[in-house]
């Protein structure tokens, strides 16, 4: 069964959920409800980083700083940690494989500017769905442009933030090298939203 699109964006909504891009401290509150982060462990983040801002995706900040889990004494590591996200925001959990791509079709959905600014990147194009990657599952409020341009249904999945801004890169240069050589063939080119 796939959700709408509306559902599926509004599927990791909860009493207390905010919308937009993730912010660490929410991330730390919700570790600690989970029991993966002891109380002192997120002391210690809190103390760490309130000290400046980071660039960083907030996943990414938390599984560089060498945690152990609470709850089972491994790693924080960044793959566990985006599938406890997807979990807690109930969104599907996806590991990109390369391979089940068809880049050609990337591009068709959105450009490269709109899918680097949405920390996106459409994974599957279907006749009538659309699976789209995202490393900010609460920031959705483009998910209706995607909609609305393609009048598919748009299913999310959260995905590492790592990965996806590496598949994103490497997708799209090739979507564009098949773009030039369609171009030059004489085949027309897709349209996506910008």
């Amino acid at each position: 069964m796939t959700p709408s699109a509306k559902a599926t964006a509004s599927k990791g909504s909860h009493p207390n959920a905010h919308r937009g891009p993730l912010e660490w401290r929410m991330l730390l509150n919700w570790l600690a409800e989970d029991g993966i982060l002891t109380p002192q462990d997120v002391d210690t983040v809190m103390q760490r980083f309130a000290a400046g801002t980071s660039a960083q995706h907030p996943l990414v900040r938390l599984a560089s700083l060498g945690l152990k889990r609470a709850d089972t004494g491994t790693a924080l590591e960044l793959e566990p940690l985006t599938e406890w996200l997807a979990q807690r925001v109930k969104l599907p959990y996806l590991r990109i494989d390369p391979l089940k791509v068809d880049v050609a079709r990337v591009a068709e959905v959105m450009s490269i500017t709109y899918a680097e600014r949405r920390k996106a990147l459409p994974v599957y194009v279907g006749a009538n769905e659309i699976t789209i990657a995202t490393s900010e599952p609460l920031d959705v409020a483009w998910v209706e442009e995607i909609l609305a341009h393609t009048r598919k249904t748009i299913q999310l999945a959260v995905a590492n933030p790592l990965a996806l801004h590496r598949y994103r890169t490497h997708f799209y240069t090739l979507a564009r090298s098949l773009q030039d050589s369609k171009k030059k063939t004489g085949e027309g080119g897709a349209h996506h939203i910008e």
